[in-house]
Parts: structure tokens; C-alpha cells; sequence
């Protein structure tokens, strides 16, 4: 299992960000990502804003700071007989 980390994001919110869910701003952002990450990342605070820990459901203002750490994402090959 190769596990891929990576570095911790920073985003300040601007006008044309604002406004929206945490979790929906996040969906088209990293479109790579899988929803269950992001929600899962939201929950347990690896995603916060202004330093505090918010819920999915949170609109983004303008100014406020994104902050994303540490998502680990693990990849397993698959061995195929």
C-alpha cells in the first residue's frame, strides 16, 4: 500500500468564493478528491476555517482563511491471479 501525503493547503476566500457551502466550494476546487474525503476531512478538522473547526453545511464569507492539513490518501494496488 503506497500512502501519498500531502502539504498543507492555505486558501483566503475571495468575493466570487463566498457565499457558498464549505463542502460544495471544496467539490469543484479538487475535483479529484472523493466526497467521502472531504467530509470525512471536515469532520475530524482537517479542513478549517479561521483556525476553528466548522461543519459542512458553514457559507464562506469573504476574508475568511481556508486551511487544509495533512489529507492523506492511500492507494492499494490490486494483485490480480
Amino acid at each position: 500500500m503506497n500512502t501519498v501525503h500531502s502539504t498543507p493547503i492555505s486558501i483566503i476566500i475571495t468575493q466570487h468564493m463566498s457565499e457558498q457551502r464549505i463542502d460544495n466550494f471544496l467539490f469543484k476546487t479538487f475535483k479529484t478528491l472523493p466526497k467521502r474525503m472531504i467530509y470525512r476531512s471536515i469532520r475530524v478538522g482537517k479542513i478549517k476555517i479561521n483556525k476553528k473547526k466548522v461543519q459542512p453545511y458553514y457559507k464562506l464569507k469573504i476574508h475568511d482563511f481556508l486551511t487544509m492539513h495533512s489529507i492523506k490518501i492511500e492507494i492499494k494496488k490490486k494483485t490480480f491471479i
